[in-house]
């Protein structure tokens, strides 16, 4: 941008403000940020303006907002999302060699809970590809864990309110929905809703977690085990 003014101002035999006083001036007085470049960005989002996807997917954040705010009202009600963070090595070693050596991956599975008892709080399922993959019978397993390690968190659950994205492989197959008729058929819960982000607005609550670990990780220069 300011390349591009000081060519401007060449064309037109006016001298250019300093580089110090042009950011001073976007900074402080229209108050525009100058950042990173964004990632992980919307496909759809990318190629330029869709109103339809823009409603769809603000809508979806609505819908979020209000189920959060039920499940801390509502003493019935479980609100909780479910994530799988990015695949990480291990070990890490700074080594320039390992990145050439085969590594063993490190899935993490988070989940955000709310309720009456519990007003957000994250938890986490690891394991690595020795002991797993990362298919949907490994979510299912590590939210039936979850599910009862954490039945004290609510005061008679009713209605199970939970959130993923639209992962093909992992979340929107039939071993999930046999999950939710089973926690149902057992009693365990009356009613169970399984929400689905627009695609490429899936923020996860567990997002804010995984950005922890990941900033955690770069602070060390070698990770030898889970632990």
């Amino acid at each position: 941008m300011y390349a591009s003014n000081v060519e401007e101002c060449a064309n037109e035999n006016i001298v250019p403000v300093s580089t110090f006083t042009y950011r001073q001036m976007f900074v402080n007085d229209f108050n525009f940020g100058f950042g990173p470049p964004k990632t992980d960005t919307c496909a759809v989002c990318d190629v330029g303006s869709n109103e339809e996807h823009v409603a769809k997917y603000k809508k979806a954040f609505d819908v979020q907002k209000s189920n959060r705010e039920n499940a801390k009202a509502n003493e019935k009600i479980i609100y909780l999302t479910f994530d799988l963070q990015k695949t990480l090595p291990l070990p890490k070693i700074s080594t320039s060699k390992a990145f050439y050596v085969r590594q063993v991956w490190l899935y993490n599975l988070g989940i955000y809970l709310i309720s009456t008892q519990q007003n957000g709080k994250g938890f986490f399922h690891v394991w690595t590809e020795d002991q797993g993959s990362c298919g949907p019978e490994e979510i299912g397993s590590s939210l039936m864990a979850f599910l009862e390690n954490t039945k004290d968190q609510a005061i008679a659950p009713d209605h199970l309110i939970a959130w993923s994205d639209s992962a093909g492989g992992q979340n929107k197959k039939n071993y999930i929905v046999c999950l939710w008729h089973y926690l149902i058929n057992s009693g365990v819960f009356r009613k169970i809703d399984h929400t689905f982000p627009e695609v490429g607005h899936t923020f996860m609550d567990s997002d804010r977690d995984f950005a922890a670990v990941e900033k955690s990780i770069r602070k060390h220069q070698s990770i030898y085990t889970i632990d």
